[in-house]
């Protein structure tokens, strides 16, 4: 596998002994798509495992839980408790078990997804308390940057060669989880003004592999980017450009610490067009170099 960069589609699928499933988020399968307008909707499911398949006419039923983030495009959700739903960016849904449901991108933006497949028993008392039911089992907010980062971090783990991987997985999805719950019951980001911060910061994060311009991120936020510089500045005590180069140094970092990828493979999926632009960023930041800083931490 190279990379985890979310250029088009990653899964994996895990066939789980009964001891495993009894444990606590236990997770089935994970991924993401990154689906384009018009793209043949056939051969898209083709990329899934059979019995993960369905169309959007027939639906399907599992005996899972699925948690599904939807980033950027439309589409749309349809089951039995909760009738048609519209998805837009910046949505939440959950598949319940023994539930009949069918989802689907419009054709005419296509949609970025990523899910997880859990285990049920553990994760849904969980959804109990945060309100979440089969009948409102979708929500959209004005950002979700803090699902983004955690659903990176647990992308991030399976770069690992690791013994324990199974384990860093569950821990990660389970954070995955309880961030997309906390969201759930926080709802709203207050102001306005917060709220285009928030969609600032999740814009900066999802670009961490392909950076945004900032003019561009201010934009799709709804601000002018002298507004949004100052707002975010007060907001996070940086700027939006040094918020975004932090950001993608401290996932580098965590990529030398836990991965053996070479140094110029995580200097590409973190954003930067050369070996020496990202050693010289990285060393500015933290005073090493990345090889002496994977050094020191892998000892």
């Amino acid at each position: 596998m190279r990379g985890m960069k979310k250029s088009d589609f990653y899964s994996r699928y895990y066939e789980r002994s009964a001891e495993e499933r009894s444990r606590a988020f236990c997770v089935l399968s994970l991924g993401y798509n990154r689906i384009a307008a018009r793209m043949d909707y056939d051969g898209f499911q083709r990329r899934h495992p059979r019995d993960r398949r369905f169309s959007d006419k027939s639906g399907r039923t599992l005996e899972s839980l699925v948690l599904v983030h939807i980033s950027g495009g439309h589409g749309s959700f349809r089951s039995a408790p909760s009738g048609v739903m519209p998805v837009p960016a910046n949505s939440i849904f959950f598949v319940f078990p023994g539930v009949a449901h069918s989802y689907r991108y419009d054709d005419a933006t296509g949609w970025d997804e990523e899910w997880i497949e859990f285990e049920p028993s553990a994760a849904l008392p969980l959804l109990a308390a945060a309100g979440i039911t089969p009948e409102s089992p979708l929500r959209t907010f004005p950002s979700l940057s803090s699902v983004a980062e955690a659903f990176q971090s647990l992308f991030d783990i399976l770069l690992r060669n690791d013994p324990s991987v199974s384990f860093l997985v569950s821990a990660a999805a389970h954070r995955v989880l309880a961030e997309s719950a906390a969201m759930w019951r926080k709802g709203d980001f207050g102001t306005a003004a917060g709220r285009a911060v928030e969609k600032m910061r999740q814009l900066l994060v999802q670009g961490v592999s392909e950076p945004r311009t900032i003019n561009e991120s201010a934009r799709l936020a709804g601000m002018s980017v002298s507004r949004m510089r100052d707002l975010f500045r007060q907001a996070t005590g940086l700027s939006p450009k040094k918020y975004q180069m932090r950001t993608r140094l401290v996932r580098a970092g965590r990529l030398l610490r836990e991965t053996d990828l070479p140094v110029g493979t995580i200097a590409a999926q973190t954003g930067f067009e050369s070996i020496f632009s990202f050693s010289r960023r990285f060393k500015k930041l933290l005073g090493i170099a990345p090889s002496e800083y994977r050094s020191q931490k892998k000892r």
